[in-house]
């Protein structure tokens, strides 16, 4: 607090003007016994309780003459408890309670910018101990590493909630992959179990923890394929792949995570298509496509039929409305797609001529 602040606070019997206020705080202490303006400004700075400095101005409080005046004090500063911060309540408590038993005090000074240093140390200290009260679901991310636990961003109310997942959607790609999920899978948890707005779970968190599989999960195990040799790593993608459909999806993504990192696959992570748990989990994910090349010789469709295809659902879900204009008009940004986009188009431009159509 200023010191321009600090002196709208009533603190002492000089605070008040004459009226049922003064009267009400002081009425057990003897009429009469009041130092005039002229006294108080004669007294030593050693002569108060309290003396808040700012620069050259110094504001003084609770005088400390005598015992009397000592006792008129303490009844006016427990009066104004509530309104001046606690740090200098503890500081003039101190020193009139050392004044009425031997006449001494040892230090009434503080300086605003150390008031407000050791109010913020006291809201700090304050909420680590809240903190450290809260259970380990009440955060986003609780990690243990050699007996260590660390817990990050609490969630124990929908206002926290709603900051942890705010700060997921702006920081996600600076969180390691598989804590993306344990993040989201919290969030998830603790707001259906209090009841939060369901507008916190945003589709950056759905993307990370859902209770349905991405609709493009086969274009995801499809893509992996395609960047590796191994027959048994592109049998075990299938496994998942056809696991998927009534395997609990936590498990499926924790498979694909490892079987990821020990193919080598994580290094096309955004690139070629996504991470293991938003492959699995998100409601529709347009992964990446490579740059547009020409191309010379046949296409694998014809431009008139490729620039026919409508942009359905699943097109949405595939390209932004820009992007897939782009590509129906150039048969050469098609063929540079990677196989499984190309596979989806050709599903939608084989409707038009179905017999439905």
């Amino acid at each position: 607090m200023l010191l321009s602040e600090l002196k709208q606070i009533k603190f002492d019997i000089y605070d008040y003007p004459d009226g049922s206020d003064k009267n009400a705080i002081s009425e057990k202490v003897a009429t009469g016994h009041k130092l005039s303006k002229l006294d108080v400004d004669l007294l030593d700075d050693s002569d108060f309780a309290l003396v808040i400095k700012e620069g050259r101005e110094k504001l003084r409080k609770f005088p400390l003459c005598d015992a009397k005046t000592a006792s008129v004090s303490a009844l006016f500063l427990k009066a104004c408890e509530k309104d001046i911060p606690d740090t200098l309540y503890k500081l003039a408590e101190r020193n009139i309670a050392a004044f009425l038993k031997n006449k001494k005090i040892a230090n009434n000074e503080i300086s605003t910018k150390e008031l407000f240093a050791a109010e913020r140390a006291k809201s700090v200290q304050t909420k680590i101990a809240s903190r450290d009260k809260l259970a380990d679901c009440d955060f986003a991310l609780v990690i243990s590493t050699n007996d260590v636990k660390t817990r990050l961003y609490p969630i124990n109310n929908e206002h926290n909630a709603k900051l942890a997942s705010e700060y997921f959607s702006k920081n996600k790609e600076t969180i390691p992959v598989h804590l993306r999920h344990e993040f989201a899978k919290a969030l998830v948890t603790k707001c259906a179990a209090e009841g939060f707005d369901t507008s916190i779970i945003t589709s950056d968190i759905r993307a990370y923890c859902n209770n349905k599989v991405n609709p493009n999960f086969d274009l995801e195990i499809v893509c992996r394929k395609e960047k590796v040799g191994s027959a048994k790593v592109k049998e075990a993608l299938d496994t998942l792949l056809s696991a998927s459909k009534n395997t609990n999806l936590i498990k499926i993504a924790n498979l694909l995570h490892k079987l990821d990192k020990q193919a080598g696959l994580d290094k096309y992570y955004g690139k070629s298509f996504s991470d293991s748990y938003k492959a699995v989990f998100s409601e529709g994910i347009n992964l990446e496509k490579t740059a547009t090349v020409s191309i010379v010789g046949e296409y694998d469709i014809d431009p008139q039929t490729l620039s026919a295809i409508p942009y359905s659902d699943r097109m949405q879900q595939l390209f932004s409305q820009e992007d897939f204009q782009n590509i129906i008009s150039d048969p050469a940004a098609y063929q540079a797609l990677p196989a499984p986009y190309k596979q989806a188009m050709v599903q939608e431009a084989r409707k038009l001529n179905s017999p439905e159509k």
